[in-house]
């Protein structure tokens, strides 16, 4: 196991510690056992490696000091417990940037991994800067690790919910007429195809396409957001579901084919009037993805006789 290239490091229990130390320290004690008398001449004959052994006998020199095994005695008997506190060292830091998230998220603004550890640089350079916040002597990078514990102790990451007016479970049975209507009045099987197939009906997995339209804004990813733990109702300001689409509108078109049968297009709904677009812009697109050019870039009624037309004719 690795964690970036660096090793995970181990984490033993104190009762692995004690046997540890007291199986290595029996053996060199034992006056039948004549060839043991260093930690190094225990660990070799069970067939470790080298490194092993090495890594063996320093545990075993760490553990078995007297100050380090009288601790880790009291500790197995119950008599003394390790307390771990997760205070952080930049304390008054985190309490101002805490702040600044709460007032963030009051007014139903993002919090990004970016406006925490830009905030907290910040926030660290006005500490340094006043000589009663004991910081002039600090180091601050504001380091993926330091914003992951600040995360887990102080905040969450959570979706911005959807607060839809009715349930999906109440448009099924519209839905249903509508695919009534679809498949047995407007859709017909190829004129050079009228077998019904005992798997697929009338229609080949080859004869059935899917469409979709996603849009392709500037501003990506604004549903996610970090918050304060007791934080339940959760909403982000941002644009509104027609404004991602203001750049492009990708119009995906696929069938359910497999093999030479499979097929699909792309076109590009794109806002402008192609004014001010250079020959090697044109001569790099793609010809086989066709753009639409005009005042929106979403698929209007317009737009979307041409994409039927294209998807007949093809």
């Amino acid at each position: 196991m690795s964690n970036s290239g660096v090793p995970i490091r181990q984490s033993y229990t104190v009762d692995y510690k004690v046997e540890f130390v007291e199986s290595v320290q029996a053996a060199q004690d034992d006056a039948d056992l004549t060839t043991i008398t260093t930690p190094t001449s225990y660990f070799r004959p069970i067939g470790c490696s080298n490194h092993d052994i090495a890594t063996n006998v320093a545990r075993f020199g760490k553990w078995s000091k007297k100050e380090e095994l009288e601790k880790l005695m009291k500790r197995k008997l119950g008599n003394l417990k390790r307390v771990r506190t997760g205070k952080s060292s930049f304390e008054k830091l985190e309490s101002n940037l805490l702040a600044k998230i709460k007032h963030h998220r009051k007014n139903s603004r993002r919090v990004s991994n970016s406006f925490i550890r830009i905030t907290a640089l910040k926030i660290f350079e006005e500490l340094k800067s006043d000589e009663s916040s004991g910081y002039q002597g600090k180091a601050f990078k504001a380091s993926v690790c330091w914003q992951c514990r600040f995360i887990k102790r102080n905040v969450k990451i959570c979706q911005e919910k959807k607060l839809k007016k009715k349930h999906p479970n109440d448009h099924i049975e519209k839905f249903e007429k509508f695919l009534s209507t679809l498949r047995f009045k407007l859709l017909s099987a190829p004129s050079n195809d009228t077998t019904i197939y005992e798997l697929w009906g009338r229609f080949r997995p080859e004869h059935r396409f899917n469409m979709d339209q996603v849009p392709l804004p500037f501003v990506v990813n604004q549903d996610y957001t970090y918050t304060e733990k007791d934080d339940k109702t959760i909403h982000v300001k941002s644009p509104a579901e027609a404004l991602r689409k203001r750049q492009f509108t990708m119009h995906i078109v696929m069938n359910a084919g497999r093999g030479n049968n499979k097929c699909g297009y792309i076109d590009l709904v794109a806002k402008g009037k192609k004014l001010r677009i250079t020959n090697a812009e044109n001569e790099a697109w793609d010809n086989r993805v066709q753009f639409f050019w005009q005042k929106n870039a979403w698929v209007d009624s317009i737009v979307m006789q041409e994409l039927a037309k294209r998807f007949v004719s093809g």
